[in-house]
């Protein structure tokens, strides 16, 4: 499960949920952490298998997003290898997010977006967001840019969210389920 993370709302502040309301709800997202890439990316496909399996989610667009350029095409390979079609979803040509299909895409590239689920995938250690180059005060800004982004990312699901990540460190903040 997700613990409540302090998010910096851009001005300065810390972005509160007081007063929002939404009228859709599905379950809490959940934090599911392996210890390879091949068990989390096996997990992905198999919960995306499962929310193709349902209806429900069949009238939304579905998304895996990471952090990482790099991975959305490893991501798309493994997704198709394994029977499931990735939609491309080129804006810049009119075409947008269609109603049952499946993305892969960056998490700079769903801010806007709505899917009907969403995985958040390759959040693995609390150092996620900067360099090793860095003192502590540019690590703790950039580390509270990071995750402002998978707050941004999560918030993109209207029914289901998970985040995954694989390695030795899970990140810091959520539970492991």
């Amino acid at each position: 499960m997700v613990k409540t993370l302090q998010i910096d709302d851009g001005n300065d502040g810390t972005e509160s949920l007081k007063g929002y309301f939404s009228v859709m709800h599905g379950d809490r997202p959940r934090y599911m952490f392996y210890r390879t890439q091949e068990q989390e990316y096996s997990h992905i496909v198999e919960t995306m298998k499962e929310l193709l399996a349902f209806d429900d989610y069949r009238k939304w667009a579905i998304c895996v997003t990471t952090p990482f350029r790099q991975n959305v095409p490893i991501i798309t390979e493994m997704l198709e290898n394994m029977g499931i079609t990735v939609d491309p979803d080129d804006r810049k040509k009119g075409n947008g997010i269609k109603p049952g299909h499946v993305y892969v895409k960056t998490m700079h590239e769903v801010k806007g977006l709505e899917f009907g689920a969403v995985l958040v995938s390759g959040i693995s250690s609390n150092k996620m967001g900067y360099s090793k180059n860095q003192g502590p005060e540019e690590q703790r800004q950039e580390s509270e840019k990071f995750r402002s982004l998978v707050y941004v990312a999560l918030t993109r699901a209207v029914r289901f969210a998970e985040i995954t990540g694989h390695g030795s460190n899970p990140y810091e903040g959520f539970d492991v389920n």
